[in-house]
């Protein structure tokens, strides 16, 4: 990926983080999908999917993410607010970019996957605001807390895609 794509998915982490609708939608290209395996079916067109995420798609709402990559893509973990405070490892999100926008979010609900990226599977709380971008170890090699900024992205390909399409299907 060059320059910027990487500046597309910075501006949709803080766009994401601060749960700005009308700055995820501008984001993307009309024609963008999105997809949540394991769960069936997927949304078209930006229209939908910003309807999905003032409605059913708002428990993201409060989400920090870190950066890595899957099968070449830029990727983030998603962490949602933990009942006893910080965050917890909810979805790999992949990100397809096309034209300068946004053409796919790839939404992976499977925190199982978190190990395979390097990803810690729980965030302490915020003590400072996520900085978009990072993935690996926190100083020490400690996990991560949110806001800490976790070096480059790892790069991770998952057995050239069969484990996200096995993963996507149902059981």
């Amino acid at each position: 990926l060059g320059e910027s794509e990487w500046k597309l998915v910075a501006r949709y982490v803080d766009a994401f983080q601060r749960f700005d609708i009308d700055a995820l939608v501008a984001l993307l290209r009309d024609d963008a999908t999105v997809s949540m395996p394991p769960i069936p079916g997927w949304l078209h067109g930006r229209a939908a999917i910003g309807r999905f995420w003032r409605g059913a798609g708002s428990g993201c709402r409060g989400s920090r993410l870190l950066r890595t990559r899957a099968n070449g893509l830029p990727a983030l973990g998603s962490y949602r607010p933990a009942p006893g405070g910080g965050y917890q490892a909810f979805a790999i999100q992949v990100i397809e970019i096309g034209g300068g926008r946004i053409t796919g979010l790839h939404a992976f609900i499977e925190p199982r996957l978190f190990p395979l990226f390097d990803l810690p599977d729980h965030l302490d709380q915020v003590r400072r605001p996520l900085r978009p971008g990072g993935a690996g170890q926190g100083a020490g090699g400690r996990p991560a807390r949110a806001g800490q900024d976790r070096g480059p992205p790892v790069r991770r390909q998952l057995q050239g895609r069969h484990l996200l399409r096995r993963l996507s299907q149902p059981a």
